[in-house]
C-alpha cells in the first residue's frame, strides 16, 4: 500500500545539538562549588576528598568511603537549560584509577524534580567516552546542573570534557527525517514515516 503525504510546512533532517560543554583540558581552576569545599562543611566528606583541576583535567579524588554518595557532590556542568519531556545525552570523557560508579544528579537548585542516573566506569590509563541518556523532568532556562557523586567509590577519576546534547529539536508543522536519510529533490523518495 502506498501513502501520498502532503507536507504543509517544511521537511528537515533530524540531528542532535550540543547545548553546552565544559572542556576541562583548557581550564586552570575549578570554577564551581563542591560540597566539601564551601560553607565550612568539609566534615561532610570526612576531609578525605578533593576536587581540583590538574594538568588539563578535573580530578576528583576520594580516599575514603563516605557515609553515602551525597557526601561528595562535585558539579561538572552548570547554568544550562532543558525542556520538560525532551530527551538529552550527557557525554563524559574520563579515565579512572579503579572500577566504580558515580550517580549523576541532573536538575535545578531548589527544585525537587531532578533526574538521577548511574554511571558505571572501569579503570583505564586512557580517556574513555561514557554516555548517559535522560529525559528532563523540568523546563528551566539556565538554572540546571550536573553533579557527579562518588561517595561510595574510593579512588580517583580524571574528567577531560563534559558535553550536554539535545537529541532532537522539533517545531510544529515540520516533518522530520531521521539522520542518515537523504532527500533527493529530482526523484521520488522512499522514506520510513512514523505517525
Amino acid at each position: 500500500m502506498s501513502l501520498l503525504l502532503l507536507v504543509v510546512g517544511q521537511i528537515c533532517a533530524e540531528s542532535p545539538k550540543v547545548l553546552m560543554e565544559m572542556d576541562w583540558s583548557t581550564a586552570t581552576e575549578y570554577p564551581y562549588y563542591w560540597l566539601g569545599d564551601g560553607y565550612d562543611m568539609p566534615y561532610l566528606c570526612n576531609k578525605t576528598a578533593s576536587v581540583q583541576v590538574v594538568d588539563g583535567a578535573l580530578v576528583i579524588n576520594n580516599s575514603q568511603e563516605q557515609n553515602n554518595n551525597y557526601d561528595v557532590l562535585t558539579m561538572i556542568l552548570d547554568f544550562f537549560g532543558t525542556t520538560e519531556d525532551e530527551e538529552y545525552t550527557i557525554n563524559i570523557w574520563m579515565k579512572s584509577t579503579m572500577d566504580g560508579y558515580a550517580d549523576l544528579n541532573i536538575g535545578g537548585w531548589l527544585v525537587d524534580k531532578y533526574v538521577e542516573k548511574r554511571l558505571d566506569f572501569t579503570a583505564s590509563d586512557d580517556y574513555q567516552l561514557y554516555t548517559i541518556h535522560f529525559t528532563s523532568n523540568i523546563t528551566q532556562a539556565d538554572g540546571e546542573h550536573i553533579i557527579f557523586m562518588m561517595g561510595k567509590t574510593v579512588g580517583t577519576v580524571f574528567i577531560k570534557k563534559v558535553q550536554l546534547v539535545q537529541n532532537t529539536i522539533r517545531k510544529n508543522n515540520t516533518l522530520y527525517i531521521s539522520e542518515g536519510h537523504r532527500l533527493l529533490t529530482a526523484k521520488v523518495n522512499t522514506l520510513p514515516v512514523n505517525l
